[in-house]
């Protein structure tokens, strides 16, 4: 599963929670992602300490998280890298 997490939007400890209780007691895993702020979308990006303990929160036995918190800031969608 990929759970895009938003600033204020979907990262309160409620939302852990309620992702966490979706999957108590199944083997799962998540990548957990953050908004990409861009041009004309007033949006900022989750920080990296709220990223980070989300996975904190998730991670057990028989779930993991994963995340890439510093890769793609700068990253063109694919197809304006096409050419």
């Amino acid at each position: 599963m990929v759970d895009l997490l938003l600033l204020g939007i979907n990262d309160s400890r409620e939302d852990l929670a309620r992702l966490a209780r979706m999957f108590a007691g199944r083997p799962a895993g998540i990548n957990l992602m953050c908004w990409n702020p861009v041009k004309d979308i007033a949006l900022p990006r989750t920080d990296d300490r709220r990223l980070a303990a989300f996975r904190a929160g998730l991670d057990g036995p028989a779930f993991r998280s994963w995340s890439a918190t510093t890769q793609g800031r700068n990253i063109l969608p694919p197809a304006a890298n096409s050419g």
